[in-house]
């Protein structure tokens, strides 16, 4: 039997219970929220790219957020006002891949950003502080390339599960090469071109090899000899070969939001 001092412990731990009940979690501000990380953009300071920065956007309160350890605490640039303010970092709250901001704030002005037709200059203390446009990836390029490059392909890669017998099927299948036309500018690639770098990483060590190629930013990109010869209309655009001779392409967000089941019945097809 259970003794008398056992449940007197029991219920004074109750008591306990009910009388300190779990702190409440932080409030996100309805505005300040949504903030998900962008690679069209680089920080440059003082002269020199921080490849080190954070750089995330919310559409919903028009702003961008700047994550340095060379700057310190947050930065927030408001897109509409073109305000520079400081955040202390506690007022950060995680949200999946981005951050929300707390429902009050303690924000600093800083002071003002100018933009001009290469970025944009902010007011940062002493420092020359610019958001850029991140340069094109252009030519031939590997996976580890197009990660570094581009570091949200890893977010879609992680969210990606690739059909299992199919990718069974391409671990058997003879030869082939794969190039793959694509533009690191290109919303359509950002979207649906990590499907395809999950497949190559899940198929290492198998007969197929994977290249990239990148298009140079509008128009440019679209004379490039390699383009043109190889007739590529739209991006992505995917070429397979066997034997150094075309068996099929194919492309754009619908072939790309499955390629591998599209790579395995183009493969089967070109036995």
């Amino acid at each position: 039997m259970t003794s008398r001092r056992t449940i007197a412990f029991l219920c004074a731990l109750l008591v306990l219970a009910t009388a300190a009940p779990m702190a409440a979690q932080p409030t996100a501000h309805p505005v300040l929220s949504a903030f998900l990380p962008i690679d069209d953009y680089i920080l440059e300071i003082d002269g020199q790219a921080d490849s080190a920065a954070r750089l995330y956007l919310s559409q919903r309160a028009a702003a961008m957020l700047i994550l340095s350890d060379s700057l310190g605490e947050p930065v927030l640039l408001w897109a509409r006002t073109m305000v520079v303010d400081r955040l202390p970092a506690t007022d950060l709250l995680a949200a999946g891949a981005g951050y929300d901001v707390v429902a009050e704030p303690a924000k600093s002005y800083v002071g003002e950003a100018k933009a001009d037709q290469t970025g944009i200059s902010l007011a940062i203390e002493d420092r020359a502080v610019r958001v850029l446009p991140r340069p094109p990836l252009v030519g031939d390029r590997t996976l580890g390339e197009l990660l570094e490059h581009s570091p949200g392909y890893r977010a879609g890669m992680d969210a990606f599960a690739p059909n299992v017998a199919a990718m069974a099927a391409l671990r058997q299948a003879e030869p082939a090469r794969v190039r793959v036309y694509f533009g690191s500018w290109c919303g359509v690639c950002k979207q649906v071109l990590p499907n395809l770098l999950e497949v190559e990483a899940g198929l290492e060590g198998s007969n197929l090899t994977f290249e990239y190629y990148g298009l140079a930013s509008p128009p440019a990109g679209w004379e490039d000899p390699e383009v043109t010869g190889n007739e590529v209309k739209g991006l992505p655009t995917a070429i397979v070969y066997r034997g150094g001779r075309e068996v099929g392409r194919f492309g754009g967000a619908t072939d790309f939001a499955q390629p591998e089941q599209v790579l395995q019945v183009l493969l089967a097809g070109a036995q």
